[in-house]
């Protein structure tokens, strides 16, 4: 069975040309190149990956990608965590624990 409480569908149509999907705490947006209007639709941003043919090279969509809330929240209490549990310490025994 599947839990809908977390899930969301993306119909991929005409009308709708983004194809759109959650996975491991990141929301994934995917616009096929052949519905970009214009060549100047396509975006150059850090969060914008280039999604390309493998054998011919050539740019077949863009993925855009975004962090989820809860996974924020999560790094958010973590780093909260480490420095309330750190105390007074210097910042490498806090980056050394961190890393662990």
């Amino acid at each position: 069975t599947l839990d809908w409480n977390d899930s969301f569908v993306s119909v991929y149509s005409r009308d709708n040309p983004n194809l759109l999907f959650s996975m491991c705490g990141f929301d994934v947006r995917i616009l096929p190149k052949c519905r970009t209007i214009l060549e100047s639709h396509i975006y150059q941003k850090e969060s914008v990956w280039d999604l390309r043919n493998e054998i011919t090279k050539e740019k077949t969509a863009q993925a855009f990608l975004r962090v989820d809330g809860d996974s924020c929240k999560r790094f958010e209490n973590r780093i909260r965590s480490i420095l309330m549990a750190s105390g007074s310490t210097t910042f490498t025994k806090i980056a050394n624990k961190w890393n662990t």
